[in-house]
């Protein structure tokens, strides 16, 4: 699996929102990094990877949820409504991993989410979101 890379032309231009989605990146990587290991050199990592993104993931919504009430962001429901569907489908693949353990239907459910959510959420909502924090002098 080739990991997913944070680049600065996914960038926001919200400092804190922009620093959060770089950790999670960052977490993203940690678990693929993981998922390439072999069987015998994991070590419970793929588990340890897994939680430590997901709890980043629903902290980082809470923040950006909290910032856009602040800013009084238009949009706050539309975009909260996104996030409570990731969630959904994150703890589907919570699911599955407590049932399946380390399996590669699980790493691929995963990645598939991941690169949804990194890559087409924070493309679209997110950057609408940087937007009108700029406009507004929230950035």
């Amino acid at each position: 699996m080739d990991p997913l890379q944070w680049s600065p032309s996914i960038a926001v231009g919200h400092a804190e929102i922009d620093g959060q989605h770089r950790e999670l990146f960052e977490r993203a990587g940690r678990f693929f990094a993981t998922m390439g290991l072999p069987d015998s050199k994991r070590n419970g990592r793929f588990s340890t990877a897994f939680l430590y993104l997901d709890s980043y993931v629903r902290f980082h919504f809470t923040q950006e949820e909290r910032l856009m009430a602040r800013l009084e962001y238009p949009e706050l429901a539309r975009h909260r409504e996104e996030h409570r569907t990731y969630i959904s489908r994150l703890d589907a693949v919570k699911s599955q991993f407590e049932s399946e353990g380390e399996s590669a239907a699980v790493a691929a459910a995963m990645e598939g989410l991941l690169r949804l959510w990194l890559l087409e959420h924070i493309g679209r909502a997110d950057r609408l979101v940087g937007e009108f924090a700029a406009s507004t002098g929230g950035a």
